[in-house]
């Protein structure tokens, strides 16, 4: 599983600290991957443009991708949880779902965040981070 927290981190911290942009992360994805033997991996963010873009480039990859279609904010800088416009059950529930699945993955690849924090909570023994 992979968890790139983008929205509400850029707004934490400077932006030039801020440097995983899509080639980027797409190459850690694959390295970790081929690392780990993995033929696949599923991709959640809090930023749908990003999560779109690298599942993309993933699957051209050659490895199989997995999402799901979580309510997100159309803003790529405005964090979901904190988009009034959204549905706020509906993107809770589905974050949680996000959090789960990648819980049942192999491994996780993320950049900090408390959703990454509950995946491996909920994940069983052997999980790798």
């Amino acid at each position: 599983a992979v968890h790139v927290r983008q929205t509400d981190k850029l707004q934490l911290d400077k932006p030039d600290s801020w440097q995983l942009s899509a080639p980027i992360i797409t190459a850690r994805i694959i390295d970790c991957a081929g690392a780990l033997g993995f033929i696949g991996v599923f991709i959640a963010s809090d930023c749908a443009s990003l999560k779109a873009d690298v599942a993309q480039r993933v699957a051209r990859s050659g490895l199989r991708v997995a999402t799901f279609d979580a309510l997100l904010s159309r803003a790529d800088s405005q964090p979901s949880h904190k988009d009034l416009s959204l549905d706020r059950r509906q993107n809770a529930e589905d974050c949680l779902v996000e959090c789960l699945l990648m819980s049942r993955c192999g491994a996780l690849l993320s950049s900090w965040s408390n959703v990454s924090v509950a995946a491996v909570f909920f994940a069983r023994k052997g999980y790798r981070q």
